[in-house]
Parts: structure tokens; C-alpha cells; sequence
């Protein structure tokens, strides 16, 4: 969805940093919850999804939670050289992680799938840091920098993780009512810390929601 806005202002580097800046924390303000908040309650969920048989591919979703935790980064960098019509950088970046890929396969099978998803969370982020890099030389905006915008979104996410993950150890024996629970309690956390933190992203969705509440047209 950003491809044809940023092509739009590809010559005009300094509005392309600021809207990628926009675009990145919009992202994981949404996809850092929703993965974090997938591994720890994915106990519970397959439990109530999949029944007690499929108990032992719990570990195989909190890891593949991980990777869907950098999968979106790697594409906001990409779809950004993709505006800038570097497709050289494009194909020399997809070949070297097809390779990273290829490498990760022939050194983890031997272990089973624990060690092949394991390798497969470190590719991302070896991924990832590749597809930043070259954009600290095209919009000077490095990978430090980048971490440093996502960081309050991710401290967010952890505390919320971490609160809904001891919730587990409370006396619940249904895991239909500690999914219910755990869910819960994770958005109104997630929220509450994104208000009184006051991240940017939250506060311009509350700001445009607010805007459109049916009072505010009134004179």
C-alpha cells in the first residue's frame, strides 16, 4: 500500500524519510501486539483451536510468531528501494537472502524443525538488518534509527507480553476463558500504556477517530 506514495515522492528524500518514519511506526504498532501477543497466549489458543493433540506444535508458533514479527520490516525496506528504482539493490539483496535461506536449511535439518524454524528467526533478522542497510546511505535513515523509532512500540509490547504471559499461572482451568482473559487484558494494556506513553503513532489513530466521532459535528 505504500509503494505508489512513496514512488510519488521518491525525488524528495527528506518527505520520503518522514513518511517512512510515519509508515514504519504505524506498522508495529499493530504488528509488534499481535505477534508478541500470539506467542505468548499459543498455548491456550491451539488448546481451544486445535484440541490437546496438537499441544506439541506450540513451540513451532511462538518461534514462527517471531518471524512474523520482521517479516513486515524487511518489506517497508524493500518496498522503499522498490520506490527509489533501485531494483539492482532489490535483486542483489533477494539473492543473498535466498542464500541465507538455502544456508539455514543445510545447516539445521539434521536438528528437526525446532532448530530449522531457530535458524529460520535469525535469518530474519540478518534480513532485516540487510534490507535497512542500504537505507541509511539512500534516506539517511540507518537501522540504529529505525530501532530507536520502534523501540517505544516494542517496550510497550514486552511489558504487555509479559503481563499477559503470568497471567497462565493464575488458577483458570478453562483455556477458553484464559484466552478470553489473556486477550483482553492485553489490548486494554497495549492501550493503556500507548496513551500514557503517549507513542505517536497511537495518538494521531486517536486524534483521526476522535475527529470522526458523530459529537464533533456539532457546532
Amino acid at each position: 500500500m505504500t509503494f505508489p506514495v512513496f514512488s510519488k515522492i521518491q525525488h524528495d528524500r527528506e518527505r520520503m524519510k518522514r513518511g517512512m518514519k510515519k509508515s514504519l511506526s504505524l506498522l508495529v504498532l499493530f504488528n509488534f501486539p499481535l505477534m508478541i501477543g500470539l506467542a505468548v497466549v499459543a498455548r491456550p489458543l491451539v488448546l481451544v483451536l486445535l484440541t490437546e493433540k496438537w499441544a506439541p506444535c506450540i513451540p513451532y508458533l511462538q518461534l514462527l510468531s517471531l518471524v512474523g514479527l520482521m517479516f513486515p520490516l524487511n518489506v517497508m525496506n524493500l518496498t522503499v528501494l522498490q520506490a527509489l528504482g533501485r531494483s539492482d539493490l532489490f535483486l542483489r539483496l533477494e539473492i543473498i537472502k535466498k542464500a541465507l535461506i538455502v544456508a539455514n536449511i543445510a545447516i539445521t535439518w539434521r536438528w528437526g524443525i525446532m532448530a530449522m524454524i531457530a535458524g529460520q528467526v535469525v535469518t530474519s533478522v540478518a534480513s532485516y538488518y540487510l534490507n535497512a542497510y542500504y537505507n541509511r546511505a539512500l534516506l539517511n535513515y540507518s537501522v540504529w534509527e529505525q530501532i530507536g523509532d520502534m523501540y517505544p512500540y516494542l517496550l510497550n509490547t514486552s511489558l504487555m507480553g509479559a503481563a499477559v504471559y503470568a497471567m497462565q499461572h493464575l488458577p483458570i482451568a478453562s483455556p477458553a476463558i484464559l484466552l478470553v482473559c489473556q486477550v483482553a487484558v492485553g489490548i486494554c494494556l497495549y492501550m493503556f500504556l500507548c496513551r500514557i506513553f503517549r507513542n505517536a503513532a497511537y495518538m494521531n489513530i486517536q486524534e483521526m477517530l476522535f475527529r470522526r466521532l458523530p459529537f464533533q459535528a456539532i457546532p
